[in-house]
């Protein structure tokens, strides 16, 4: 259902009605805020960089594999992401297997003090982005998008290898 007169920054018509259009819009705009803050060393970091640090923080001893599937990216993004990040001396790699074909993920001192900075935006940002909805509009918000992104997930898992 869509409303019947827009806001400004919402396209009329079936455009502005498609769900999936305005989540994209509302991930532009997300990643639009992160990159204005997170554009300049020392703190260049994308949002897959950042997504590593927090999982990492949450979850240490992650392997590559298991960042790719958390944060549903190719696991060439997540190499290259990870490659930067112990360039920049934020995570080091330790092999979590003999036979030296994983390496377990830990985040250095200075990863935590990365961490700190995204954890510390990713709260304002969020507290702004979506201030126009309520407390509990908020956590319906939150259900229903993690609900969906659980059976999006179960339908990709469904679909035949091309």
């Amino acid at each position: 259902m869509t409303a019947p007169n827009p806001p400004p920054d919402v396209p009329p018509g079936r455009l502005g009605a498609a769900t999936g259009f305005l989540l994209r819009r509302a991930h532009t705009i997300f990643a639009q805020h992160w990159q204005l803050a997170f554009r300049h060393p020392p703190a260049a970091l994308t949002p897959v960089q950042g997504g590593i640090l927090v999982s990492l923080a949450d979850q240490p001893g992650l392997t590559q594999a298991d960042l790719a599937r958390q944060l549903g990216v190719e696991a060439p993004t997540v190499q290259a992401a990870l490659d930067r990040l112990a360039a920049q001396g934020l995570l080091i790699r330790e092999r979590a297997r003999p036979d030296g074909r994983t390496n377990a993920l830990t985040l250095t001192e200075a990863g935590r003090a990365a961490l700190d900075a995204v954890r510390r935006f990713g709260d304002e940002r969020e507290a702004v982005l979506l201030a126009p909805l309520s407390a509990v509009e908020r956590e319906q918000l939150h259900d229903l998008l993690t609900r969906l992104v659980a059976h999006g997930q179960t339908l990709l898992r469904a679909l035949p290898d091309r």
